[in-house]
């Protein structure tokens, strides 16, 4: 005969003489828990009825640090270029930046754009003179106080009457004023601007960078 141990659904053979002197109990040889061996008697060996067990959880393997690393530095160098696409107008401004980008470029063979930065400028010995009716001649120095050459800025001319008014205003390109398309650093630029102003009478002027 057989019985089946409800606790680990395991089934084992016994006697008549086992069920008599146990009065049906009888202590499983799998997991050695007492159970009612009556109520799961049976003349023969039947399937193992096993319980569903849970689906089992798998995790992905965690990537070994060289992995890590590697997906890291991906990630940081497209966000620096993400960074160097947007902001590369004020980033070429910076003089570290700049200077650091010349130096790679240098190794690797790329092109650097000119440096361009109009607070890099200074003017001075400005000077209006009147010259015939109507016309007048600007004179200035434009200095580049950058360490690096530098394609020459636009100029602005503002010019007001007695009472800051203003009169006219003028962009004047680089083209208007010198030959050249780069100053090299620390060099200053005489320039000389004829100006036609059909007013009564100049009381002031600015000239700056753009």
């Amino acid at each position: 005969m057989y019985s089946r141990c409800p606790h680990c659904d395991c089934q084992q053979q016994l006697s008549t003489r086992q069920l008599r002197d146990g009065r049906g109990l009888l202590n499983c040889a799998a997991c050695g828990r007492s159970f009612d061996a009556l109520p799961s008697l049976s003349d023969m060996i039947d399937e193992r009825h096993d319980s569903p067990s849970p689906p089992e959880l798998t995790f992905p393997r965690p990537a070994s640090p060289l992995a890590w690393r590697i997906g890291n530095a991906v990630l940081l160098l497209v966000l620096l270029g993400q960074i160097a696409y947007f902001e590369r107008e004020n980033l070429l401004r910076r003089p570290p930046f700049y200077s650091a980008l010349t130096q790679v470029c240098r190794l690797i063979g790329c092109r650097v754009p000119p440096y361009r930065n109009p607070a890099d400028w200074s003017i001075s010995h400005s000077e209006w003179q009147a010259h015939l009716d109507n016309r007048y001649v600007l004179t200035a120095a434009l200095t580049n106080q950058a360490e690096f050459s530098q394609a020459f800025p636009a100029l602005k001319l503002t010019v007001n009457d007695y009472n800051g008014r203003l009169l006219a205003e003028r962009l004047f390109p680089p083209a208007t004023y010198t030959h050249e398309t780069l100053s090299a650093a620390k060099h200053t630029e005489q320039i000389r601007l004829a100006i036609v102003i059909s007013a009564p009478s100049v009381g002031g002027f600015t000239l700056t960078t753009m």
